[in-house]
């Protein structure tokens, strides 16, 4: 059984423009909202990972409605079980 490869050539593409959507609404939209500098880092790790797992999970296997919510669960435990910053 072949695999497809994971990284096509729209990979760079779609990272792009995930990258400056990423970048427009952290600079823009959250830093002149409450002018905080300490979550950049956290918020472009997670929509990192994020992207990533989405990306892989599209290509390798079908992602249907149920891998959706399964992933919706999985970070609202993860939203559930962290502390919130102050």
């Amino acid at each position: 059984m072949e695999t497809a490869p994971i990284f096509t050539e729209y990979f760079l593409l779609r990272f792009l423009i995930n990258t400056l959507s990423m970048i427009i609404l952290v600079r823009v939209v959250y830093y002149h909202t409450y002018q905080r500098k300490d979550s950049f880092f956290t918020f472009f790790l997670l929509n990192l990972i994020v992207f990533l797992l989405c990306y892989m999970l599209e290509n390798t296997i079908s992602f249907g409605i149920g891998s959706a919510f399964g992933l919706l669960a999985a970070f609202s435990l993860l939203r559930l079980r962290t502390e919130s910053m102050s």
